[in-house]
């Protein structure tokens, strides 16, 4: 296989587990399970110091709009990340 196949033949799994395991996280969360996201977004939060956190959600317009930053910004970091591991494993299982 050549180089470059390799590389989109692990970009292409490694979106596909990132997408699946997204979906799964989403439909855990949907049905109230504490996904790992949330859990450690919960224990991160408490290091910001009160005046800073409160500057940043009158910047973005608010607590809720800042989580759905947080939640979105996350779930296309995961995806990101699955896709490079992909090409990793493509280009080392080659």
């Amino acid at each position: 296989m050549s180089r470059t196949k390799a590389i989109f033949a692990g970009l292409v799994a490694g979106l596909l587990g990132g997408i699946v395991m997204t979906t799964v996280m989403l439909l855990l969360a949907a049905l109230g399970v504490a996904t790992p996201l949330v859990i450690i977004g919960d224990r991160l939060s408490v290091f910001i110091p009160p005046g800073p956190f409160l500057s940043l959600m009158g910047k973005v317009g608010g607590y809720n709009h800042l989580k759905q930053i947080g939640v979105g910004s996350t779930i296309v970091g995961q995806l990101v990340v699955s896709a490079i591991g992909g090409v990793i494993f493509g280009l080392f299982a080659r």
